[in-house]
């Protein structure tokens, strides 16, 4: 599981080339991914850049939750 805020939208991000485009809103963007690729690639530039075998997620039911709260000053 992955967690990430940023201070951009996704929108922002995905039309930004630069990280100089990017523009902070008045908000922040909370991101929590479900499942990831893998990690363990043998190379970054080939087919073997996939995830080694024993790290990749198995083809299983997943479930998790979560909670959050924020707290106002």
């Amino acid at each position: 599981m992955s967690v990430s805020v940023w201070p951009w939208t996704a929108e922002n991000i995905a039309s930004s080339k630069v990280t100089t485009d990017l523009t902070a809103a008045d908000y922040l963007t909370v991101n929590i991914d479900f499942l990831q690729a893998g990690v363990g690639g043998t190379d970054s530039w080939s087919a073997l850049a996939a995830p080694i075998k024993r790290y990749r997620l198995l083809d299983k039911h997943y479930q998790y939750s979560f909670t959050l709260f924020a707290e106002q000053e």
